[in-house]
């Protein structure tokens, strides 16, 4: 996959505090901010606030067409939401990767790794 490709729906994902897999469907129109990132990664932390400090100030006018979605790529759950918990960034839509095999159709080799979907 590369820039101008088609979205391939994201699958096998867990959402945070669930057990079972989901899958990210793109809904046309919609502008999707995807950040590969992980809680152990040092250069992903800045940017991960600033998602978050965006999402905040820009609630109003992104409240149904800007989505920005952390996607993590350590190695456990309970790690990601006592990261996320202890720095308050709930704004973000967090998912943790499992068994998904986005890393590979979307060719990210390391993180930070952010992907634009759409306009």
């Amino acid at each position: 996959m590369g820039a101008g490709d088609q979205y391939q729906t994201i699958k096998d994902l867990n959402v945070m505090g669930g057990t079972e897999s989901v899958s990210l469907e793109h809904v046309e129109g919609e502008v999707w901010m995807i950040d590969f990132w992980a809680t152990w990664c040092p250069p992903c932390q800045a940017p991960m606030q600033h998602n978050c400090d965006m999402l905040t100030k820009r609630a109003a006018d992104w409240e149904k067409s800007v989505r920005i979605i952390g996607l993590s790529i350590d190695s456990d759950m309970k790690t990601l939401e006592g990261h996320i918990e202890k720095k308050g960034w709930n704004q973000v839509e967090h998912f943790w990767r499992s068994k998904s095999s986005c890393s590979e159709v979307y060719s990210v080799s390391g993180v930070p790794h952010v992907m634009i979907i759409d306009k």
